[in-house]
């Protein structure tokens, strides 16, 4: 998702923890735990691949335009591997955008979820 969202002009997105871009604006991309959906006798398995992306920017505007820019756009990328690990079938929004807390001043953080299913080999 990371090569993709650059690809559609979003510069600064990282796949890391948004405390390490503490006085920065920054897109960052963090994986959470897949969910097994499926096994088969060939030792397939399908899974549901749930990622956060969150947009945090000085401008709280900019920081939700953003959100719902990627979400949108997201929703109907394709993201096949790149070294044949998985076969790609779909993604979609898993939660809509919504605001997260910050404690850092003058920061605005905007995050959506994304589910991707795909299957492993």
């Amino acid at each position: 998702a990371a090569d993709w969202l650059r690809y559609k002009g979003f510069k600064d997105v990282y796949v890391k923890r948004l405390d390490q871009f503490t006085g920065k604006e920054a897109i960052v991309i963090r994986p959470f735990p897949t969910t097994t959906v499926g096994r088969y006798y060939d030792r397939e398995r399908d899974e549901q691949y749930v990622y956060q992306i969150t947009v945090r920017r000085r401008s709280e505007q900019k920081a939700i335009e953003d959100c719902y820019a990627i979400a949108e756009a997201l929703n109907t990328a394709y993201l096949p591997s790149t070294n044949g690990s998985y076969v790609f079938t779909d993604q979609e929004i898993y939660t809509e955008p919504q605001e997260q807390e910050l404690e850092e001043a003058n920061f605005y953080a905007w995050q959506v979820r994304m589910v991707a299913s795909i299957t492993r080999k």
